[in-house]
């Protein structure tokens, strides 16, 4: 057999993969432990993480999950994968794994901050609550700090009680990153204008935020601010 392997691709994956046990770790610490994976896509240019919430993620709710998961990346903290036997694994603490799935014997661990065989040594160690900690046989970065950027751009029902993020990783993640800043400081011109021209901007400033694609809870806090100019707008059409 003679294997060709995409680097550029599959580094970009296993940077998405590695975020999406971020995410899911997150996930659980700001929404709480009824917080389980209902699905999931790793792909080059996103991921996409389904899970079991009764109710939307609020925009500060998402931007806390984003605020831990690039904490982690910074940290530049190492990912450790090692095969253990799957009855002793499961009882890890803080272990997340996918509910109703055949796991095999011995079963892939991937930790996040502390080697496996640590974990075995200790497995009811309450500190390892604050690791991601999962079985899995993909693909992921050696250290954290591989992942790069990251960027949580959106949040949506899929089914009843049933919720999804999508995030972006790397390149994508900059990008969106940088739209955002971008729309950010477009909107404090605009504010800086008297209140009479404010209408004339205000409807490019929307759709300057509904083609963009950026973090989810900076759009939410900059359509808060587009609706403060709004509201000014409409005080000087009345005064007029």
């Amino acid at each position: 057999v003679a294997l060709h392997v995409d680097k550029n691709r599959r580094s970009a994956t296993a940077a998405n993969h590695t975020a999406t046990h971020l995410a899911n770790f997150a996930l659980r610490d700001v929404l709480g432990a009824g917080v389980d994976q209902k699905g999931s896509l790793v792909a080059a240019d996103r991921m996409r993480f389904d899970f079991s919430h009764p109710q939307p993620v609020t925009p500060e709710e998402l931007g806390k999950v984003e605020s831990i998961v690039r904490d982690r990346i910074r940290k530049d903290l190492t990912v450790y994968a090692q095969p253990a036997p799957l009855a002793s694994a499961r009882g890890i603490n803080g272990l997340r794994a996918v509910f109703g799935e055949a796991y095999p014997d011995p079963v892939r661990v991937v930790s996040i901050g502390q080697p496996v065989a640590d974990l075995m040594e200790s497995a009811a160690n309450p500190a390892w609550r604050e690791l991601s900690i999962e079985f899995c046989g993909g693909t992921h970065v050696q250290t954290t700090s591989q992942i790069g950027p990251f960027a949580l751009v959106s949040e949506e029902a899929v089914a009843k009680g049933i919720r999804r993020i999508v995030a972006l990783t790397g390149k994508p993640a900059e990008q969106a990153i940088h739209a955002a800043d971008t729309a950010e400081a477009r909107i404090k011109s605009v504010s800086l204008l008297s209140d009479s021209l404010l209408a004339t901007e205000i409807p490019g400033l929307l759709k300057l935020l509904d083609e963009s694609v950026m973090p989810t809870a900076r759009k939410t806090a900059m359509r808060g601010m587009i609706a403060a100019l709004q509201e000014r707008a409409k005080s000087a059409a009345k005064a007029a």
